[in-house]
Parts: structure tokens; sequence; C-alpha cells
């Protein structure tokens, strides 16, 4: 049996297999009685809360920080000069 033979029962048992899961979680969920069909379930968007305009003052003056340090770190023109 050649490889793409093996592969296309593999796919087909795998459909087969899926659809049952399926319908045994579409079952779960209509006992349960949220009524909804598993394709139907969607997971709710966590939003973000938004940052205070003080929160965002001290992440300014840190980032400030960092990069003043960053820039004092490096040395000012002292580097080798190809011959």
């Amino acid at each position: 049996m050649t490889d793409t033979k093996k592969y296309i029962r593999l796919h087909a048992a795998l459909v087969v297999e899926k659809a049952g899961i399926e319908a045994r979680l579409s079952e779960i969920a209509k006992v349960l009685g949220n009524g909804k069909s598993t394709t139907e379930i969607t997971v709710a968007k966590r939003t973000r809360k938004p940052f205070s305009a003080a929160t965002k003052a001290k992440m300014r003056a840190a980032q400030q920080a960092r990069w003043q340090k960053a820039k004092s770190a490096k040395p000012a023109g002292d580097a080798p000069k190809k011959a």
C-alpha cells in the first residue's frame, strides 16, 4: 500500500471520529442545559483595563530612565577605525 492511500484512509477515519465526538459533545451540551451546540459556543474576549494617567506617567518615566542609562553606557565615538 502506498503512503498516499494510507494517508487517505487515515484522514477518512479521523473525519468519522471527529463527527462522532462532535455529536457526543452536542448531546452533552444539551443535557447540561446551555442549548447550544459545540460549534456555537464561543470564548468571551477579555478586555484590558485601561491604565490610569498616573500609571502611564510612571511607565514613561521608567522607560526614559532606561533609555538614558543605555545612552550613557555607549561609548561616544571611541570605536576603532579600520585601516
